[in-house]
């Protein structure tokens, strides 16, 4: 993939994609290529981008969709529509000395507001205390949480029993104090539930951000009858605009920033009527990010939890280090909070061809070099993740059936641990 003669691809992937305004013409040619377009296995594309001439041109666009007649965003939320879309841009070229120095502008910018539902099962502000004695399964009976460590082992029948908590209670002596700090991170219900167990008692919709530009500017130079010269550059940023929506370290995030940039120089001189030698240069550059401000707790974050910094090992190469991923499952509701997994890729390339041409009566003879430059940098690191399943709690860990007792919150409550949990790794 390339645009103007000169490469936008940093390994596998392209970099800058240009408005479509601004394209003049696309060349695609499939298998059994020249030599001269390496790097490429089944085919290669090359975009065109126009430049200005003696008189000036131009155009200009909008398009938008305000939906205030569609219908609700979901069967679980009454609330509005929040779903916009803008996108306006326009082009400009024209000389700058007539003849012999033109330029050609290109601009786009995209806004768009996506409607988005948060639902979570969250535990109520009873449970938050250790008292599930009015929690419900969803057939409307209590559901018995159960004490892990009085699992007892029956070899001759192969049967597991527990003993439940007394008035269906955790003890506060029995509370994890790790579990007790996160547990000022994890939000309140904003409504009873969806059934009697209390099923999705979080729902929430909020506008999420995507924000857009591109530019680009190409200027030509006729030099003089000989020697032609042009050069252009390119860009574009993309971002989604993270919302702290529960007001919490804990929410998910969901933002990102990605950028784009690319130049590209390039010099043409007609040595005979016959001949001509081309010389071009290129660079590319791209930068795609996980962001969200708020969940990015570093260190100290995590030393909040834990103290001691057993982690340090596991983190010390992190760039950006998030709110441990936390998940509930079973009970009334799977839930999950933090963040997981993230990812930082950032990388360039420098792109240096010439080639010369040569009409020899029927003939038509090539030759060049070409040298390319990449260098990049991934990181997918992993942060903490704890699972907290309601079978801990339950009355037995044989087929437990989690939809009459047990609870993923009491479960956490105490600090037990199952075997999906993990430290953190990183990935480059």
């Amino acid at each position: 993939l390339s645009l103007d003669g000169s490469s936008i691809q940093i390994g596998t992937a392209g970099t800058y994609v240009p408005p479509m305004d601004a394209v003049q013409e696309v060349s695609v040619q499939q298998s059994g290529v020249d030599a001269e377009f390496g790097h490429s296995a089944g085919g290669v594309m090359n975009v065109s981008m126009k430049g200005g001439t003696n008189q000036v041109h131009g155009t200009a666009y909008y398009f938008g969709v305000n939906p205030l007649l569609d219908a609700r965003p979901t069967a679980l939320s009454t609330g509005k529509n929040l779903t916009r879309n803008s996108i306006w841009g326009g082009t400009v070229g024209g000389p700058i000395k007539k003849n012999r120095l033109f330029t050609f502008l290109a601009y786009e910018q995209w806004i768009y507001v996506e409607n988005n539902t948060a639902t979570f099962t969250l535990p109520t502000a009873l449970e938050r205390t250790g008292d599930f004695s009015k929690s419900l399964t969803s057939a409307g009976l209590q559901r018995t949480i159960y004490d892990p460590n009085s699992t007892v082992f029956n070899a001759a029948t192969g049967s597991v029993t527990r003993q439940p908590f007394a008035n269906n209670v955790v003890p506060q002596a029995r509370m994890d104090a790790t579990a007790l700090t996160m547990l000022n991170d994890i939000w309140l219900p904003n409504n009873p539930g969806i059934n009697k167990a209390g099923t999705n008692n979080y729902i929430l919709n909020y506008p999420r951000y995507f924000r857009y530009w591109n530019v680009s500017d190409r200027t030509d130079y006729n030099v003089s009858d000989k020697l032609k010269l042009f050069g252009r550059y390119s860009g574009f940023a993309h971002h989604r605009d993270p919302v702290n929506y529960a007001n919490s370290p804990a929410t998910p995030p969901n933002g990102y920033y990605t950028e784009a940039k690319n130049y590209v120089a390039d010099a043409i001189y007609t040595l005979t009527p016959n001949t001509v030698i081309e010389v071009r240069g290129g660079f590319d550059k791209v930068i795609d990010d996980l962001r969200a401000a708020f969940q990015e707790v570093g260190t100290a974050g995590l030393t909040k939890f834990w103290p001691n910094q057993w982690f340090t090992p596991y983190t010390k190469d992190m760039p950006v280090i998030f709110y441990p991923s936390l998940n509930f499952v079973g009970g009334s509701g799977t839930t999950s909070i933090g963040k997981s997994l993230s990812w930082q890729e950032h990388g360039h390339s420098y792109i240096y061809s010439t080639r010369l041409s040569s009409q020899k009566g029927k003939h038509y003879l090539k030759a060049g070099l070409e040298t390319r430059r990449v260098w990049g940098q991934c990181y997918y690191p992993t942060t903490m993740t704890w699972e907290f399943g309601a079978g801990l709690t339950s009355s037995t860990f044989i087929n437990a059936n989690t939809g009459q007792s047990g609870d993923p919150y009491a479960t956490f409550l105490l600090g037990a641990l199952s075997s999906p949990d993990s430290g953190a790794s990183t990935a480059y």
